[in-house]
């Protein structure tokens, strides 16, 4: 022939059967993301036929994009249908993207995604504070804003000795 190759050498190729498998990825429907507390949200989703998943994979993002890298906090365990992230800051908003990692250790990546809004926490103490032009009765106040802020600062009570308050900024 015109390749070079004999009739005899084709015919002693011999036939390797080839397995094939079907990979049954699970269908993602009715991803929820519920504020739980101020600092946490309630995360659920129905899969149907997931009898080929290892784990599922929830990676968690806020709203800048950037991608949080906290192990606890982007892994569900095997099989788990709901997950509570914690230790957010308030009034943020998070996407969540959920992948799976199936059984033969295959990773499949954006099944389903949400988005959702933590509640408002409430802000840690502001910090640095310093007093000046100092009187009997009166005096100028300075501090900076607590980081995080955990939310929008709506304004700052300044309260005397007995808790009474006195201004406001």
């Amino acid at each position: 022939n015109a390749a070079g190759t004999s009739a005899s050498t084709i015919s002693s190729v011999q036939r390797t059967p080839v397995k094939l498998a079907a990979i049954v990825v699970p269908r993602i429907f009715n991803m929820t993301v519920i504020p739980k507390a101020s600092y946490s949200l309630l995360i659920h989703w129905t899969a149907t036929d997931d009898s080929n998943v290892l784990r599922y994979i929830l990676t968690r993002r806020s709203v800048s994009g950037t991608v949080v890298a906290d192990p606890k906090d982007v892994c569900c365990i095997a099989k788990q249908t709901t997950y509570v992230a914690t230790n957010l800051l308030g009034e943020v908003q998070y996407s969540f993207t959920l992948g799976a990692m199936l059984n033969n250790r295959t990773q499949v990546f954006d099944l389903a995604s949400a988005i959702a809004r933590t509640n408002p926490g409430y802000p840690s103490m502001p910090g640095k504070l310093r007093a000046s032009a100092v009187t009997s009765t009166a005096a100028i106040l300075a501090w900076e804003t607590p980081t995080p802020s955990n939310g929008i600062i709506a304004r700052y009570d300044i309260a005397d000795g007995s808790g009474r308050i006195v201004a406001n900024s």
